[in-house]
């Protein structure tokens, strides 16, 4: 079953949603997410409390329609057929492979971040790489790894900008730069919901919320 945390950091399970302690943004609680506290994205960067009870067998909701995904192994999925849409998934697919960059070294100044997120997102996730480097840890994918990330929603809004909902399963290591010490290890899903917005023509993530997190491999059955 999915656990709902409380605005807290959004850095816990998987390499690829980490975000600092406040980084995240409060949002609803998707319908099948019981009440609980906010979810921390990635096990690369953060300490994880494990959630209680039975993980969902709810098949993963996914959006009609007949395009499949161009993000590569990053996501997969079916694209809704509006216009722009593979050129979002794109954009949101390249910001995953930012934050993972720049989990493995803990390094705020990582170009790629800057050149998929904007703010208020870019400045968080730099304040939660900067407080991971001062504590000497980072983090890394396991051998082999089981990450994936499963689309589940996308959607234009009125104010110009792009929804994505999706479930990450999350098996990022957390370790010690120096001792080599393990300090989150486990495996989670998560549901998270991320926000676009077009910058200077390009697609940028300006939000990332976790929405709500299970111990190991599950499905999510969240919406929009």
């Amino acid at each position: 079953m999915f656990r709902r945390r409380a605005v807290a950091p959004l850095v816990g399970v998987v390499m690829y949603s980490a975000l600092a302690a406040g980084a995240c943004s409060p949002s609803p609680s998707p319908p099948s997410v019981a009440a609980g506290p906010v979810a921390t994205a990635s096990n690369s960067l953060s300490t994880q409390t494990p959630s209680s009870g039975a993980p969902s067998t709810a098949a993963p909701a996914t959006t009609p329609g007949t395009a499949t995904t161009d993000a590569g192994p990053r996501i997969r999925g079916t694209l809704p057929e509006s216009t722009g849409s593979r050129e979002v998934l794109a954009a949101y697919g390249r910001a995953l492979d930012a934050m993972a960059e720049a989990a493995l070294t803990s390094k705020a100044s990582t170009p790629a971040l800057a050149e998929t997120f904007a703010e208020p997102m870019l400045d968080k996730l730099k304040n939660l790489f900067i407080s991971r480097s001062l504590v000497g840890q980072a983090a890394r994918k396991p051998e082999p790894s089981i990450e994936s990330t499963t689309l589940l929603d996308l959607r234009f809004e009125d104010d110009g900008t792009a929804t994505i909902l999706e479930c990450t399963v999350d098996d990022g290591i957390v370790f010690e730069i120096e001792s080599g010490r393990i300090i989150n290890d486990k495996v989670a899903t998560l549901q998270r919901r991320a926000v676009l917005r077009l910058v200077g023509g390009t697609w940028k993530v300006t939000d990332l919320v976790n929405q709500g997190e299970a111990e190991g491999v599950t499905a999510c059955a969240g919406s929009l």
